[in-house]
């Protein structure tokens, strides 16, 4: 048996896109030139001090679309990068 113990797994922007940069992208003129509340509210997320229903609220209030209409866009661009999957050793 090998000496692995654990796999790490980068998901967003790697397995797949950081959808996060296309919302902000897309809405940005709506953020009041704080580049910054992307960055927060994933660290919420992340931390566990937000859900992803709690992620997409916080945005549909800086960007004045549902919460809903956000949360659909988002899974629309979550698709695994089937390249990289293919490519990868084993």
């Amino acid at each position: 048996m090998s000496g692995l113990k654990a796999v790490v797994v980068d998901c967003f922007g790697v397995l797949y896109p950081d959808y996060t940069l296309t919302i902000y992208e897309r809405y940005k003129d709506r953020f009041g030139g704080d580049p910054g509340v992307m960055d927060r509210l994933n660290q919420q997320i992340d931390l566990g001090q937000i859900d992803r229903s709690g992620f997409f609220q916080a945005l549909e209030g800086w960007v004045g679309v549902s919460a809903q209409t956000l949360q659909n866009d988002a899974d629309r661009e979550l698709v695994v990068d089937r390249d990289l999957v293919r490519s990868s050793p084993g």
